[in-house]
Formats: C-alpha cells, sequence, structure tokens
C-alpha cells in the first residue's frame, strides 16, 4: 500500500477521498473495514454505502475472505500480511484479533452491512414500518410489474373526469397515441420531481397562473391587439417603386394586402403573416427589401426593421403561452398518473425505489419519531463508510447527512466513530438517476468545515498511484483530460487532474486509434426501403456496405488475430483469450448486433448484449409471428414471415411464388389450401400450419408456447438457426408469457397486443468465463480488461426534449419542436451542455477500463465526424504527444489505417557516466547505413533517411499487427536486407519474425509454444518453412538451452546515456529526447542479454545467409556493433563478466567475439 492508502484506510480518523479510476478505491475500502474490526468495532456497527449490488458483493467476498485468510496463516505470514496494510508491524493483541475475526463473522447474528443506499432503506423501513406508516411486508416493483402499472393507468385515465379527457385530446391533437405510454412512462421516471411540483400548487390552474405571472403574460388576445396596432400604424410612401425591385415588391404586395385587414382576418391570417418577417425556425428573414429601396424609403426601412423585431418578441410570447398551455395539460395528466400509481401501489402493497428513498427521508425527518430511530441506530453504527459518492442523489445524501449529523453530536456514540466518503468527480455518469456532480463538490467543502466544528479529525486524500493502466494509457487519458479542462474549465479543476503514478511502469501498454470507418458508396447503389441482411452480397441492388458493418468486421478479424497470436499480456502473464477483450459503447444499437453476429462467424465466445429487448431477438420474433398466425391466417405479411422462419423454413422463391401466383383477392393462406392437393411439398407445409392451429385450439392460451417450445422441441430448432443467446431469452420469454396470463388475462390475442406494446429487456449477467463482454460503458462502471474497445465515438449526446426542469424544481413542457420561445431554448441549452459535460466524464469511465490497450475506432456515414465527439477529441490530443506513428495491419480482406502510441523500454539502470569517445560512437552510428547505400551519392540524405528510420524503428514494439507493415519506412528496405537468406522486402519480414519469435521464446522460456504461433502462419510458404527450420535446430541447440533455462533473460533491450550536463555533446545530438524532462540518448538495441552472478551474455541475432566461419570474415560492422553492446554493458556491470556472441541464425550457431 501507499502512503495514501494508508491514510485514507486509517480506522481512527473520517476521510474524503478522491480516487481516480485504477487508484486501488476498492482495496482502500476492504482495508478500513479490516482495520476497523482490527481497532476493536464491532461487526454490525459498521455501515457501508456502496452504488450497485455487485460492488457490494465484491466488497464482502474481499473482506471474508481475508478473514479466512488470516484464521489459516502461520504467525510469519499473518504478521506479513497486517504490515502490509497497516504499514508498521502488528501488535501481539492485533494478531490475535485477527485471527479470532473470522470465527466472531460466522457466530455474529447481525453482520457488517455492506449494502446499497436501497438497500438499507429497504431495511430501515421493514424495521420500522409503523412510524414510516406503511406495511412491514411490501414488495420492491420490478421492470414487468411497472409495465402492469402503466397499463393499469392509461385504462383509468380512459374512464377519468372530463378535464382529464381534454387533456388527453389536446396531447392527443400534437403527438401519436403511443405517445401517450411514454409521457406515463416519463412521468413515473420523474415522479420526484412531479411529487415536488404538486406540493408547492395544488392545481394545474395554480400552476398556470404562477406560470403567466411569471412570464408577464396575460392572455393571448392582449398580445395579438397590441401588435395588430402597431402593425397598421405604418407611414404612407410611394407604392411605384414595387415595379422596379422584384423582390421588394412581392414583399411590399403582401405587407399592404395584410395592412388592409381587420382585426379577425388578421388573427386569422396572423400565421402568414409572422411567415412574411420570419423563417420556419422563428428566426429573422434577411433581405426583406434591396439596399437601393432602404436608401431611398430611409424612414420605411426602419419602419420594417423595427417591426420585425417586434414581430419576433410576439412570436417569442406566442411560443411561451403555447408551452405554458401545454404545460398546463401535462400537470393536469401527471396529476392522475400519479394518483393512480400511488394507489395500485397502495392496494398492492408495492414499493418502488424512489419510494425507499422518500420513505426514509420522511422517517428521519419526522420530529415524532426522529429521535427515537436515531436513537435505535446510534446503537448499531458506529461507523459509516459511503462509496461511489459522486453517483448519489441530493435525497440519498439527506439520508447519510442525518445519520452523519447524530455522529458528529456525539449522543450515546464513542469518540471514536467515524465517517468515510470515497468518490471520483470524473466519474459522475449517473445524472439520469437523479446524481448531481454539483452535490458531491459541495459536500466536500462542508464536510470538512462540520468535522473541524465538531472537533473531529478529518482528512482529504488524494489517490495518485494507479494499479490498473499501464503508463501509455495514463498518457493519453491526461493528454485528452487536460485539453478538454482548458477548453472548459468548470468541467474539472488542477486538482481533479493529478497526473497519476504508474504502479505498472514495467509493463508495455499500447494506445491505437484506428480512422474512422467511411460508407463507401457507389453511384450505382439503388435504394430500398427495406433492410437488406448482408449489403455485401445484396446482388447488385446495393453493392455499398454499411459503414457500422464494416467496422463489426474490422473488430472482429482484429480480435480474432490477436487470439490467434497467442502473444502474452502483461497484465495476466498468460497468452491473450476471449475474455481479455471488453468492447464498449454508449447505444445498444443495430451497430452491437452486427458485432455479435460477426464475431460468432469466426467462431469467437461473445458473450452478447448485457441488455436484450425481448421483441428484437429472432426467436421471439419467430414465436410472436407463430402465435399471430394461430389466431389470424389471413395476415399475408405475417405468414410470409412465419414461412420463412424455422418453423416452416420456406426459401424467398417458395413465398416469392405464393405470392405471384395467388389471386389478388385471395390470401396466402387461402392460396396454400388450394394448391397443396397438387404439391406434396406446400402439403406438408399446410398440414404442419394445420397442426400449430389444432395445438391452440386444443391447448389454453397460456399453454400454448410452452408447449411449442418445451413438448415439440422447437427450442432447439430457434437456437440452431437463430445461432446463439436463445436459451435465456427463450427462458425469459417463457416467464413474461407466464406473467401476463397470471396478472392480467388469459387471451393470446391480449397478450400479443401487449408485448408488442411494451419494449421487454431482460438484464443478463455478462460476466462469462473466456467471452468476449459486450456492453454499454454505464454497464461497465467499476469493471476492467487487459484491452478495450471504444467504436461507437463518433456521435454527440442527444439531448431529450420535450419535459424541462430547471433548478427551481418547475417545469415546462414543449409539445412541439416548434413552439419554442428565448427561455426554453436557454435552458434547454444548459441542459445540453450539462449533457456533454456528462458525456466527456463517460468518455474518462470508457478510457479508465482498460489495462494493457487500448483501441479507439469509429464508424460515420460522412468523411468527418463531429467535431467535440469523443473520437475528434481523442485525435486531437494524442497527436500533440510524442512517440506517436501510423501504421497498419493487414486482415484477411482489408487494411486498418491506425495512430499508435507506445514507449520504448530501457534498461533499468541507465548509465551514470558519458562515453568518452562520444565522437566516434556517434560517427560509427551511420557507418553501417553508408556501407550498405554506397551507391547514394547525397551522404546527408542518407544520414537523414537513417535518423527517420530510427526513431520509426524505436517507436516500434514488434507487435502482430506490425509484421509484415514496414512499408511506412522512409529508406530503401533493399539495403537493410541485403543479407537475409530472403531477398527484398521480405529478407525485412524474415528477420523481424525471427527477432519477436526469439523475444517471445526468452519471456516464456518454451520454444515448442511458438512453432503454430500466427507470426509464423502469416507468413508465405518460402518463409514459413525457413522460419520453422530455424525453431526447430533452436529446440536441438544444446548451447541454446543451456541459456534459456540458466541464465536471467532480457530481451530487445534498449541502452541509452542521461545527459547528466547541459555542456555535454550529446545535447546537441538530434536523436535525443525527452522522458519524465530528462534528456536520453539511445545508443544501441541489444537483441539478447543474458545474466548470471557476475557473468553476462551478450547474444546479437544475425539472418545472414552467408555464414563466416572465423570472426576475421565478420563484417567489421558487426564487430563495432558488439564492441558498442560491451562497452556500455560494461559500464553498467563494472563488476561481471561480459562475454560477446552471435547466433547465426542461417545455420542456428553461436560465434563467440573477442572484444
Amino acid at each position: 500500500m501507499n502512503i495514501n492508502q494508508l491514510i485514507a484506510s486509517d480506522p481512527y480518523v473520517s476521510c474524503w477521498v478522491s480516487a481516480s479510476a485504477g487508484t486501488g478505491k476498492t482495496k482502500v475500502l476492504t482495508d478500513r473495514v479490516l482495520r476497523l474490526l482490527l481497532s476493536g468495532a464491532k461487526l454490525q456497527k459498521i455501515l457501508c454505502l456502496t452504488f450497485t449490488n455487485a460492488a457490494a458483493n465484491e466488497m464482502l467476498d474481499r473482506v471474508i475472505a481475508q478473514l479466512k485468510s488470516w484464521a489459516c496463516m502461520d504467525n510469519a505470514m499473518l504478521v506479513a500480511s497486517m504490515h502490509n496494510m497497516l504499514g508498521i508491524n502488528p501488535t501481539d493483541s492485533q494478531v490475535l484479533r485477527a485471527r479470532s475475526l473470522c470465527n466472531e463473522y460466522l457466530q455474529a447474528k447481525e453482520n457488517i452491512a455492506i449494502q446499497t443506499i436501497h438497500s438499507f432503506c429497504q431495511n430501515l423501513l421493514q424495521k420500522f414500518s409503523v412510524e414510516a406508516g406503511i406495511n412491514a411486508n411490501f414488495t420492491i416493483l420490478d421492470e414487468l410489474k411497472t409495465k402492469e402499472i402503466i397499463y393499469f393507468i392509461q385504462q383509468n385515465l380512459i374512464h377519468s373526469s372530463s378535464e382529464i379527457h381534454g387533456s388527453l385530446e389536446f396531447i392527443a391533437n400534437y403527438k401519436h397515441e403511443t405517445s401517450i405510454t411514454q409521457l406515463i412512462d416519463n412521468i413515473i421516471a420523474d415522479q420526484r420531481k412531479f411529487l415536488s411540483l404538486l406540493e408547492h400548487y395544488s392545481t394545474a390552474e395554480d400552476y398556470q397562473t404562477f406560470l403567466l405571472q411569471n412570464f408577464s403574460i396575460t392572455d393571448k388576445e392582449s398580445i395579438v391587439k397590441q401588435f395588430f396596432v402597431k402593425f397598421t400604424q405604418c407611414p404612407v410612401f410611394d407604392y411605384e417603386y414595387q415595379i422596379s425591385n422584384k423582390i421588394s415588391s412581392q414583399f411590399v404586395a403582401k405587407f399592404i394586402e395584410y395592412k388592409k385587414l381587420d382585426y379577425s382576418s388578421f388573427i386569422q391570417r396572423l400565421d402568414e403573416i409572422m411567415a412574411l418577417f420570419l423563417t420556419n425556425n422563428g428566426l429573422k428573414r434577411r433581405n426583406l427589401i434591396s439596399q437601393d429601396f432602404k436608401n431611398k424609403y430611409h424612414d420605411l426601412s426602419e419602419y420594417f426593421s423595427l417591426l420585425q423585431e417586434d414581430i419576433l418578441q410576439v412570436h417569442d410570447r406566442l411560443n411561451t403561452l403555447k408551452i405554458i398551455e401545454s404545460t398546463y395539460h401535462l400537470y393536469r395528466i401527471s396529476t392522475a398518473v400519479l394518483h393512480f400509481y400511488q394507489q395500485y401501489k397502495l392496494s398492492h402493497n408495492y414499493l418502488d425505489y424512489d419510494d425507499l428513498i422518500r420513505y426514509t427521508h420522511k422517517l428521519l425527518r419526522n420530529t415524532s419519531s426522529k429521535d427515537w430511530i436515531l436513537y435505535k441506530l446510534d446503537q448499531s453504527i458506529d461507523h459509516i463508510l459511503v462509496d461511489e459518492a459522486q453517483d448519489n442523489s441530493l435525497e440519498q445524501w439527506n439520508i447519510v447527512l442525518t445519520l452523519l449529523n447524530d455522529l458528529l453530536a456525539g449522543g450515546n456514540k464513542n469518540n471514536n466513530s467515524t465517517f468515510f466518503v470515497v468518490g471520483d468527480k470524473k466519474q459522475a455518469i449517473y445524472s439520469f438517476q437523479g446524481a448531481d456532480v454539483e452535490v458531491f463538490n459541495t459536500l466536500s467543502r462542508e464536510l470538512n468545515s462540520s468535522f473541524n466544528v465538531a472537533k473531529k479529525p478529518f482528512k482529504s486524500v488524494s489517490l495518485d498511484v494507479s494499479y490498473r493502466s499501464t503508463q501509455e494509457i495514463l498518457n493519453v487519458v491526461h493528454a485528452v483530460f487536460t485539453d478538454i479542462s482548458l477548453q472548459m474549465p468548470e468541467l474539472f479543476c488542477s486538482d481533479d487532474l493529478v497526473k497519476l503514478k504508474c504502479n505498472r511502469a514495467a509493463d508495455h501498454g499500447l494506445v491505437q486509434l484506428w480512422d474512422i470507418v467511411v460508407e463507401n458508396k457507389s453511384k450505382d447503389d439503388k435504394e430500398v426501403f427495406w433492410p437488406i441482411a448482408d449489403a455485401s452480397i445484396a446482388n447488385g441492388i446495393q453493392t455499398s456496405m454499411q459503414s457500422s458493418y464494416m467496422l463489426a468486421k474490422q473488430i472482429a478479424h482484429y480480435v480474432n488475430l490477436q487470439i490467434s497470436s497467442k502473444r502474452v499480456l502483461p497484465s495476466t502473464k498468460q497468452a491473450i483469450q476471449c475474455s481479455d477483450f471488453l468492447i464498449l459503447v454508449r447505444r445498444r444499437n443495430e451497430f452491437v448486433k452486427q458485432l455479435v453476429s460477426e464475431l460468432r462467424k469466426l467462431n469467437l465466445k461473445v458473450s452478447g448484449i448485457d441488455r436484450v429487448s425481448l421483441q428484437d431477438h429472432l426467436s421471439i420474433i419467430d414465436l410472436i409471428s407463430l402465435a399471430k398466425f394461430v389466431i389470424a391466417q389471413d395476415d399475408d405479411l405475417n405468414l410470409a414471415c412465419l414461412l420463412k422462419s424455422p418453423f416452416i423454413d420456406c426459401t424467398e422463391e417458395d413465398i416469392y411464388f405464393l405470392c405471384r401466383s395467388k389471386k389478388h383477392k385471395d390470401s396466402i393462406w387461402q392460396f396454400l389450401t388450394t394448391i397443396e392437393k397438387d404439391n406434396l411439398y406446400y402439403q406438408s407445409v399446410v398440414s404442419k400450419l394445420h397442426k400449430f392451429i389444432d395445438l391452440y385450439c386444443s391447448s389454453t392460451p397460456d399453454y400454448f408456447f410452452h408447449l411449442v417450445i418445451e413438448v415439440l422441441n422447437y427450442r432447439q430448432v430457434l437456437i440452431n438457426v437463430n445461432i446463439d443467446d436463445g436459451n435465456d431469452i427463450i427462458d425469459e420469454f417463457l416467464k413474461v408469457v407466464e406473467y401476463f396470463f397470471k396478472s392480467f388475462s388469459n387471451s393470446l390475442r391480449e397478450f400479443i397486443i401487449w408485448f408488442d406494446s411494451n419494449n421487454i429487456e431482460i438484464k443478463r449477467d455478462v460476466d462469462t468465463q473466456d467471452c468476449i463482454n459486450i456492453m454499454t460503458v454505464h454497464a461497465a462502471k467499476g469493471l476492467q480488461a487487459p484491452i478495450v474497445i471504444l467504436p461507437d465515438t463518433t456521435t454527440l449526446p442527444i439531448s431529450p426534449s420535450g419535459i424541462l426542469w430547471n433548478n427551481d424544481g418547475n417545469m415546462l413542457w414543449r409539445i412541439q419542436s416548434k413552439h419554442c420561445d428565448n427561455y426554453l431554448k436557454t435552458q434547454a441549452e444548459i441542459s445540453k451542455h450539462a449533457d456533454y459535460q456528462e458525456y466527456l466524464r463517460l468518455l474518462y469511465v470508457a478510457m479508465t477500463r482498460a489495462e494493457d490497450e487500448l483501441i479507439i475506432c469509429g464508424y460515420n456515414t460522412a468523411a468527418t465526424a463531429p467535431q467535440r465527439c469523443w473520437y475528434n477529441i481523442i485525435k486531437e490530443s494524442m497527436s500533440k504527444i510524442p512517440g506517436i506513428s501510423r501504421r497498419e495491419c493487414n486482415l484477411d480482406f482489408t487494411c486498418i489505417n491506425k495512430v499508435v502510441y507506445n514507449r520504448v523500454e530501457f534498461s533499468s539502470e541507465l548509465l551514470t557516466q558519458i562515453i568518452n569517445s562520444v565522437q566516434e560512437e556517434a560517427a560509427y552510428k551511420y557507418s553501417n547505413l553508408l556501407e550498405c547505400k554506397s551507391d547514394v551519392q547525397d551522404v546527408n540524405q542518407a544520414e537523414h533517411d537513417y535518423k527517420s528510420l530510427v526513431k520509426q524503428i524505436f517507436d516500434f514494439r514488434f507487435d502482430l499487427n506490425r509484421i509484415l507493415e514496414l512499408k511506412f519506412l522512409s529508406v530503401n528496405l533493399i539495403s537493410l536486407s541485403s543479407f537475409s537468406p530472403l531477398e527484398g522486402e521480405h529478407g525485412i519480414n524474415y528477420g523481424v519474425v525471427c527477432h519477436k519469435i526469439l523475444e517471445e521464446i526468452t519471456k516464456n522460456r518454451n520454444i515448442e509454444l511458438f512453432l503454430n504461433a500466427s507470426y509464423v502462419k502469416l507468413l508465405t510458404i518460402k518463409q514459413k518453412n525457413k522460419v520453422e527450420e530455424v525453431l526447430n535446430a533452436l529446440i536441438a541447440n544444446q548451447e541454446f538451452n543451456y541459456l534459456l533455462n540458466s541464465y536471467e533473460l532480457k530481451s530487445e533491450v534498449n541502452v541509452g546515456v542521461m545527459c547528466l550536463s547541459d555542456h555535454s555533446d550529446i545535447s546537441s545530438n538530434n536523436d535525443a529526447f525527452y522522458i519524465d524532462d530528462t534528456k536520453v540518448f539511445v545508443f544501441k538495441r541489444i537483441d539478447l542479454l543474458a545474466i548470471k552472478s557476475n557473468h553476462i551474455v551478450i547474444v546479437d541475432y544475425k539472418t545472414d545467409v552467408l555464414v563466416p566461419e572465423t570472426q576475421l570474415e565478420v563484417q567489421s560492422s558487426y564487430l563495432k556493433q558488439l564492441k558498442s553492446y560491451h562497452d556500455i554493458i560494461k559500464l553498467i556491470y563494472p563488476m561481471h563478466t561480459v562475454n560477446t556472441k552471435i547466433l547465426w541464425l542461417e545455420n542456428v550457431c553461436f560465434m563467440n567475439i573477442k572484444i
């Protein structure tokens, strides 16, 4: 543990902890609980409030696991474990306490309370149900039951008063009838705000009066009358000018026509009059009259300008009136909806999650019972811990603060009572659930003051060491959000963006930014009005491929390529596998389905989507289609869908024949029953359909689906055809069927209507072993993975239109988008800005899920994405980071162009002095190139090319994606591969592959593992044979196996000189660059260092086809290279014996080189 973690987990000090992603928040929480127990705190006197049940379970598991471990450890291990947690050696009493805690936990009647705020409220209300005025045996509403209540509310609204009918009719004039259901859903979701509003204004009329007074508006007639007077007060002018200017003459003619209208006609044509001066968007029209007209009739042009301004204000005030009118009707509807909602819950003894918070808050504020309840709680809570504090709503904080105030007041509590909060402003992404980041910011300041007044110790701690991500990922995240903070200083302050120290500095990571995939439209493409399942094989109807589909295919093939490589990840120390990938999206849209499909085509295990709509799943669509058919056989579209489904499995040609051959008035079913006698194929189709009808007629509606799925065994048929996911989806569907028939009706027809009108989603557990996980960023909160892919980066947040709440808790509703006044526009912009800030915080959460590698990609229909989208924000920030490079990755069907950021690996011990012959070494740097490039006349150009190559190579980590992608190098590759057994550019490929495999072999100590590695498989047959020959020879080579098994091996070691003085000769060298503000010059990359006690062996790999027999025949450039290796290593390890060898890969033999 680091010092800040030790301070934060101190059981005697209350603490506010700011914990950036990956800084060990859960460990601090767990350790604090354990240290509280070690300090003597009772299990039942600790309350830890988490944000999710998953987080609560994880933390409880960690605590229990540690207690079990302590009970079983020997003394030495126990002391070491406790020392790591406490920062000091434990006392004898603490050791005894640690051993006894597990038994105490098992024997305790009331255990430690690690739970969500809602679970805490539920337990409290059940314990004090009489004081809360509710039935103790209440049930928590689930999603399906809520849909049942909405159905109940709809039925009751229909039979409500004439006032409610009038409001429903008003809404129906502007909205589709299905919008009523969505409106009810929105009212229930925002019930907390609506109930607060209803407390302040008892009737819709009262609220309407308040709004009219607030906007200083009386009624429409007074506004129009004032405008009519101004409009008719036009100065006299010469109308002959109309003829000389067409634009002005049209405007003036219309104006004269409207000016002659009486008041009643004026009101009727008011929209036309406004349209003369304003655009459809309510903006002032430009160039009402020409410049010549303005010059000739200056007074008149000024009049028109002032009149246009007046019309703009009138338009705005009339829109305000329309907004107030629609708000009035919404208020009426919301009053009725919440009345029926509360009535249903009360009669059926239900509470929803908002009720838990509301009733608990009311209970703790009740003066008659508050003291009694706090007294009882006072006996059971001494220590309060709050996790993910940034995601708590104001109402939730009020509950916690009520408990805290009692803690600060003292009462019957002991002096060791503590309060602990941990959160991160940058990860506040749940505003749609009521969380308010400003409340979080305010509390962090006020708590410190409260504890000072109470004379209790309180500390603010920031965790600044990341244990999750590699340095590359941390660098990119820091760069991105530093740039954001400069543009939006109100979003993050400097304290929020402290550059984290990396606990995994030795592990190398990778950040990739793929080029955006753009839809490739052909000029010859024909538009179609129906979706095509696979655009790439649409038989010429649509030859272009959707950009989302193209990206899904790229990701699937890239993932497959990485898994095939079996490369070892730094975080897992194991070969890469499916479960190492986490793909995060903002929305569950069509792209996610395409991605799942593409991954499964490559036989990759994928968990699927974390939240699935039953209506969108093919198996469920087929089952509903079957149910519709047995009820109504004459629905041609439905029957065509059923014939294509796995139940019948007709081809499209069969269906086309039926549709084309039947008579116009006949249905497909009628035609089928006619032709079945003469056609055995259609006879079997009709027979199967009749069996389904008979099954429906002979069974009860609630049992129909069960018979089809289980008895007729169509479950497996549906699963086989619709690929995967079938079992749990079908099981959930059967639960929904059972629920409907128990709760509503026994009619299959009514079930279909209900099912089609409700979007029923199921939440699935995606934490599956060895599966690629795909989920939303919100669902991934608290999770992490070695490789994270962000494909949904090119869209901006869409602020919900409609109901708008201001900071005072007042509500406005525009029933149509065109009815928007200046006030609502301003409030909408404020809301939009807040949504964009949360959009950026969501980006932080998404990027910080990655442990080793982060991949950012995106798709778009246009060539460029919105300027402020995730993709462009990251792209701009990455472009400023030193060390990025352009790369390519070849897949089977395309090439991914990308920007890559990774580090160069440096030896752990830099040189402490500069080599005496710096000039000689600098001159040598280019000697090899100059010898190889003897045909190049311009030596300066040769040196420039070589420097470019060196920079690219040092940026290049030889990852799989780049093995065959060295074409970007700006030098002549032929000259560098002239000594390879494979000519030209293939020689570079061969050399790179050999180096890569040898690097992996020395890391994993296993040669056989790489005989079937993807590095080999990707080569040509000639290259593959050559590499396999080398590997087989290495397996048999005794000297190589001795090094492999007897030495500590370091592969691809970069050694450099740190400039200790600004006067150093190296400081002026162009190849010097900075690492953490220290200038470093890279001399060499050593292929292999073998270290054993006081002996070091330097091995340099060479792929020359002509292997020299003695050292005298070795090229002088090779000898100089090895000498420089020897001299540098000797400076680092002056007490070691250093030997140098060349490993000739052509015949796999070692040659000792004497220096």
